[in-house]
């Protein structure tokens, strides 16, 4: 019993060490693009324009929508809280807005856009509260099943 405490003990830091490196690498990314930005200010556009393209083709297309949440979800339960964070983002940006989520949590929108920022930290119960709240928004139900069974 002690040995699997210990076992379960090391997953889980060596979990929270892999997110920091993603998390890192991450901010170094956006570092890059900046100074990408720096040098030729169209970039800018470039970016801007995908993400334009994003929230149009959500506003009109329920099934890309409804995957693009469930996208995001699947990173988070793959580990990668940074790619989940910015597809949530993305995703509040395109449908529900941060106003309107803010209102549906009563917490305040800033407060969500730090959460879910490139630095912000949320607890599972906000991050849990978000999810359901989206669900609700979007009509769906998620699930989490497992692909392998028991033995």
């Amino acid at each position: 019993m002690f040995a699997r405490i210990k076992i379960t003990r090391w997953i889980l830091q060596r979990g929270e060490r892999r997110a920091k490196k993603l998390d890192n690498k991450m901010k170094s990314h956006r570092q890059y693009v900046k100074e990408q930005i720096k040098k030729d200010p169209r970039l800018k556009s470039i970016i801007r324009s995908f993400r334009i393209t994003i929230m149009e083709r959500a506003a009109r297309d329920t099934r890309f929508r409804q995957r693009l949440l469930t996208e995001a979800i699947n990173q988070f339960l793959a580990g990668d809280l940074a790619a989940g964070k910015a597809m949530l983002r993305d995703y509040i940006n395109a449908t529900i807005s941060f106003e309107r989520l803010a209102r549906a949590l009563k917490k305040s929108s800033k407060s969500l856009h730090r959460m879910l920022g490139p630095s912000g930290n949320p607890t599972a119960e906000s991050l849990l509260g978000i999810i359901k709240a989206l669900q609700v928004h979007e009509r769906v139900h998620l699930e989490v099943k497992s692909n392998r069974t028991a033995a």
